[in-house]
């Protein structure tokens, strides 16, 4: 592999981990204060457990963080690697 690749797959790599920590962190922002509305109201919460096995434990929430988080990480990834960089200088 060149080094043009190599630093395009590093670059998509790169965006990808900072888009799903960035989702991740307003996703669970948002489910927190979409909880306290649930719980303040009477209403069932996100944060109750519904898979719950004896390895996995995982609320409605976790679930809507970890797809949303992992969504961001392959859009951002996708965009980042197919965005227009510089043309590399053909050898003359």
């Amino acid at each position: 592999m060149d080094r043009h690749r190599l630093s395009r797959i590093a670059a998509s790599v790169a965006a990808a981990v900072a888009a799903a920590l960035g989702m991740a962190v307003l996703a669970s922002i948002a489910l927190a204060v979409l909880d306290l509305y649930l719980s303040g109201h009477g209403l069932p919460t996100l944060t109750a457990p519904w898979i719950d096995s004896d390895s996995v434990h995982l609320s409605r929430a976790d679930v809507v963080m970890l797809a949303l988080s992992a969504l961001a990480a392959l859009v951002g990834g996708v965009l980042v690697h197919r965005a227009p960089g510089r043309q590399r200088q053909s050898a003359e």
